[in-house]
This record gives C-alpha cells, sequence and structure tokens, in this order.
C-alpha cells in the first residue's frame, strides 16, 4: 500500500476519554482518540479498521509517530520524532514488523524547482544529482553513492506530453516497455494514489540490470496535458534493498506539484 497524498482535518476536541469517527468521503472516516484536550492519535478508518494514514502525538500537541496502516497493521515507511519535531527513526514495515531501517539522512529533503519545467519536488540533500543537459524528456537524476555497491540506489523524473493519453493508457504503456525491454521484469506490486490533487499509479518492478537483482518503484500521473514519471531504482538485498529504499521514492513522488 502507499499513500500519495492523504490529508487529515481536524475536529472539535471532547472533554472526556473516548473513540469517534466522522466520514470523509464514501466509507472513510478519520477517527481520533481523545483524552481531554489532548488528541493522542488519529488515522483514516476504511472496512472498520485503519487503513492509511496514522499519527500519534505527544502531549504538545507534537507528532510522535506516522505512517500506513493496512487492515490495522503498520505498512511501508514510519518515522518518530522527537517532542521538536526533530527525526529521530525511521524503519520499513511489512504486516506489522519491521524489515529494515532507514537512514535518517535519505529523509533529510530539500526542495528544488525543475528550471526547464514548472515541476516542484522535494529530493534528498545529500543525494549527488547529476547533469541532464542534453536529455529532452528527463527532468532530474539523482544517485545515492554507496562504497562497494553493485548498484546505486537513484531516481529519476521524466516528463513527456500527454497526447491525450490517459493515466490509465500511461499505466498500460509503461506496463508494456518495461516488460518488453527486461527480458525477466515481472511486477511485484500496484497501487493507486494521488498526486497533486491528481489521479497517479504506482507499479513495482524486478529485474535484472548487468546481472545485478534490481527493483524498481514507478509513479505517474498526468497533470497539465503533460505525463510525469518518477523512477526509483535500488539492488534487492536485506541491507541497500528496493524495499528499505520504497519509501524514499514513494515521499519524493507525493512531494511533487505542478506549476
Amino acid at each position: 500500500m502507499f499513500v500519495f497524498s492523504l490529508f487529515l482535518i481536524s475536529c472539535g476536541r471532547q472533554k472526556n476519554k473516548e473513540l469517534f469517527s466522522y466520514n470523509i468521503v464514501g466509507s472513510d472516516s478519520i477517527k481520533i482518540v481523545s483524552e481531554g484536550d489532548r488528541i493522542l492519535s488519529e488515522g483514516v478508518i476504511k472496512n472498520n479498521d485503519y487503513n492509511g494514514l496514522f499519527k500519534s502525538y505527544y502531549p504538545g500537541g507534537k507528532v510522535h509517530e506516522q505512517g500506513a496502516m493496512t487492515n490495522g497493521r503498520r505498512i511501508g515507511l514510519w518515522k518518530q520524532f522527537n517532542e521538536q519535531g526533530a527525526l529521530t527513526e525511521a524503519k520499513s514495515f511489512y504486516d506489522d514488523k519491521v524489515v529494515c531501517y532507514l537512514d535518517k539522512d535519505d529523509l533529510d529533503f530539500r526542495k528544488i524547482r525543475l528550471q526547464r519545467d514548472s515541476l516542484e519536488i522535494e529530493i534528498p540533500k545529500y543525494w549527488n544529482n547529476e547533469d541532464v543537459n542534453g536529455t529532452s524528456n528527463v527532468l532530474l537524476v539523482i544517485r545515492k553513492v554507496i562504497n562497494g555497491a553493485q548498484f546505486n540506489p537513484n531516481l529519476n523524473v521524466t516528463q513527456v506530453s500527454a497526447n491525450g493519453l490517459t493515466i490509465s493508457s500511461m499505466v498500460n504503456f509503461l506496463k508494456k516497455r518495461i516488460l518488453t525491454d527486461y527480458e525477466d521484469a515481472s511486477i511485484v506490486f500496484e497501487n493507486a494514489g494521488v498526486i497533486d490533487s491528481t489521479n497517479a499509479y504506482e507499479i513495482g518492478f524486478k529485474m535484472t540490470i548487468e546481472k545485478t537483482d534490481v527493483g524498481a518503484v514507478v509513479v505517474c500521473f498526468l497533470k497539465k496535458d503533460k505525463c510525469y514519471m518518477i523512477t526509483g531504482m535500488a539492488m534487492n538485498d536485506d541491507k541497500i534493498g528496493i524495499l528499505k529504499y520504497k519509501g524514499v521514492f514513494e515521499q519524493v513522488a507525493a512531494s511533487a506539484r505542478v506549476y
């Protein structure tokens, strides 16, 4: 599961400790756990369980922990903060179990405005920004250099004219292109989401590149007659694998804004 863009809305606080929820759209709602004037936690409820963004809070109101849940179980990237709001720990979950810890530096972002297009995006501060001059459709390439790694984690942003494409036709094109370009490629997950108030789609692949087992996360969305594709790739390895960087790639994608 992934959450590109999910907004929690506030509501009146209750004097007595209780659980309550209210509708946002359809069967989705926010459940807020409160004690007096203090909100302890809030999360998206769907199908009678937590499904979506979840946050817990310190007594002073700062976020203590946040991440996504599926059927009440933690999934994907979860972040913990101290009472001053600084990130203290980041880890990746699968089925409510920790599968790896992330480097905090990978989640220290800086906002950039790509000069060749009206796209604003947040990227890891300490990843190398590579030269993309002369590549007409490539807006950005960044890479994390890991000493001794066979394949360094990297992310690129590309843009093409939509030319009447729909998100569905774009997704089908991407699947066909990747499965054609890489003979052993296979799809491992697919998710729908929202970026910059428009529908988006995420596809996960695995493949072999230069005799290395590699995973890829591709996120695409259409905005203002253009199709944007954000692709992150990393080794499928326990220490520096795609599962570890999947949360980083999705955070970058979620930050995209077109002006």
